[in-house]
């Protein structure tokens, strides 16, 4: 065992092994391993979230418009969002989120993976160009906008023959909107299906989040991550800070 100083006053602890079968250097953390159960991603948050759900308890405040968002906003949203795709043909496929930071990312992420969907995203101030790029090298079946960014969405969109069906936030519920373009609002009063029941899933192979890089020496590249990853994460943070741990989280 080892220790490497990063910069002043930070040191990191790490033990080398040397692998019997391959040769190779292992690089093995002195912490205790978490416990990651082969299950899918969404159907493992909302598991753990439920218990709060009752009691009406604050899961965060958005800091773009100082909105408090429950555990039972989050809980229903998901599910009303999953009950519509799943009515609407959206079973699995890749949905891509054209999005600045909002209270709804959380919702919109498990209502989407509840189908079985991998969520993407790629930033709001892009060209119809780097939009189009976007939506044909992720195979996008799903966009999920806002009305300032629908009309580019919408031109990119014409030239993706893959993407099926449209979702605008931040539009009044009697405003006309295009064919396969559907109301955020319209979605949220969808009567949830609160049995609604996730999909088998491969947790170790199936890919559940894809973002994708900054494009700094190339074109963007999709990062697969599955639900074994993604699960993992939560788990190493909840091991560090505990499973209740409450704190103001900034969005944007």
């Amino acid at each position: 065992m080892s220790w490497k100083r990063l910069r002043p006053g930070v040191l990191i602890r790490y033990v080398n092994l040397r692998s019997a079968s391959t040769g190779q250097n292992i690089v093995k953390s002195s912490y205790p391993s978490v416990p990651i159960p082969s299950t899918s991603f969404p159907g493992y948050v909302l598991s753990a979230i439920k218990k709060y759900a009752a009691n009406n308890r604050t899961a965060f405040i958005c800091a773009e418009d100082n909105k408090p968002v429950t555990y039972k906003n989050i809980v229903d949203s998901a599910y009303a969002l999953a009950t519509f795709l799943s009515k609407n043909g959206f079973h699995e496929g890749v949905a891509s989120a054209v999005l600045p930071n909002n209270s709804e990312f959380s919702s919109l992420f498990l209502g989407v993976t509840l189908n079985r969907g991998i969520l993407t995203s790629v930033s709001p101030v892009s060209t119809e160009y780097e939009l189009l790029n976007h939506f044909l090298d992720s195979e996008a079946r799903l966009v999920i906008t806002n009305q300032q960014s629908l009309q580019k969405v919408l031109k990119a969109a014409h030239k993706c023959p893959s993407i099926k069906m449209i979702l605008c936030m931040d539009t009044e519920q009697t405003a006309a909107l295009p064919s396969r373009v559907h109301n955020w609002k319209d979605i949220m009063e969808t009567t949830p299906d609160n049995n609604f029941t996730p999909p088998q899933v491969d947790a170790d192979k199936e890919p559940v989040f894809m973002p994708y890089s900054s494009g700094t020496c190339g074109t963007p590249k999709g990062v697969m991550l599955t639900h074994r990853n993604m699960i993992a994460m939560m788990n190493i943070f909840m091991s560090l800070f505990g499973s209740d741990t409450v704190g103001y989280r900034r969005f944007g």
